[in-house]
């Protein structure tokens, strides 16, 4: 089996951290299964060290354990679920230190928990209770301070040139991953991944196929999309989404507002923001899976 890229998967790790909202989570979330599937792979093959660690620290969900939604009224605010109203937070990681020296943290908390997951796959875990679980010898694991080390450090937004890269060098390798008998808990991580590598058809779900993740191509060059006025521009852009790409048209002041506002083209993106690595991003990402 080729070996992940862990180079490119720590650079794409510390831009996951960043991003979030509308659009980035999903992206986060395809890196994240790369993530896990790579140090896995590494894990099983005896290429990476596990340590377990526990970070306590402010509860980043709440303001000192109380929740207020954006659009409830009146100050209103319920005890956080995350922290349980206390507002500090603890959380336990598996680190994998890799080869060339590189350390991830894969957390046991959450929907997918992929520290857990890791742990399980390499060490047979049994639990006890609490946070006290034994290996298949029967020795327990234990958790470490997590040190100078917390969550979301560092965190860095790839500008495009450089992401697009590296989610084709990853899902290169995602795309070429074999099991070679490392079982059930690997093959069902290596399908998680390639998920996020097609668009998917349901059987039984009318519509366009779906996709996991999108790439914001950012602002078209040029002037207005109506009539090449590069002197006017306004001070908004038309946003345009599909279901792999989020891009923007400038516009005019003329052709922004009042009686001759335009209206939303329909057009894919032009073939200015399509550089080759995002031509190759697309010719993967394009394809139609047929699903259930």
């Amino acid at each position: 089996m080729v070996k992940p890229p862990i180079t490119a998967l720590t650079r794409l790790n510390i831009h996951a951290r960043a991003t979030g909202g509308w659009g980035g989570n999903a992206q986060r979330d395809a890196i994240y299964a790369y993530k896990t599937l790579a140090a896995l792979a590494l894990a099983l093959d005896g290429e990476a060290e596990l340590r377990f660690v526990k970070w306590h620290g402010q509860c980043n969900r709440c303001d000192k354990g109380r929740f207020s939604h954006w659009d409830w009224d009146d100050g209103y605010t319920v005890a956080c679920r995350d922290c349980g109203g206390t507002g500090q937070k603890t959380l336990r990681f598996t680190a994998t230190t890799l080869p060339g020296g590189h350390v991830w943290h894969h957390p046991w908390e959450g929907q997918s928990s992929p520290g857990r997951t890791i742990a399980n796959a390499v060490l047979d875990l049994s639990w006890i209770e609490g946070d006290t679980y034994h290996t298949r010898e029967g020795f327990p694991i234990d958790w470490e301070p997590s040190g100078e080390w917390r969550p979301q450090m560092p965190a860095e937004r790839l500008p495009l040139a450089e992401l697009v890269p590296l989610l084709n060098e990853v899902e290169d390798w995602v795309e070429s991953a074999g099991g070679g008998g490392r079982g059930n808990t690997f093959h069902w991580t290596l399908e998680t991944a390639r998920r996020y590598l097609r668009r998917q058809e349901y059987r039984y779900c009318d519509g366009e196929p779906s996709h996991a993740y999108i790439l914001d191509l950012g602002r078209a060059p040029g002037g207005c999309f109506v009539c090449g006025d590069e002197n006017d521009l306004a001070n908004l852009t038309y946003g345009m989404v599909s279901r792999l790409f989020h891009w923007s048209f400038p516009v005019c002041n003329q052709h922004a507002r009042g009686p001759e506002a335009a209206k939303h083209p329909k057009s894919p993106p032009p073939s200015s923001l399509i550089t080759p690595d995002i031509a190759r991003w697309l010719a993967r990402h394009e394809q139609v899976e047929a699903v259930g």
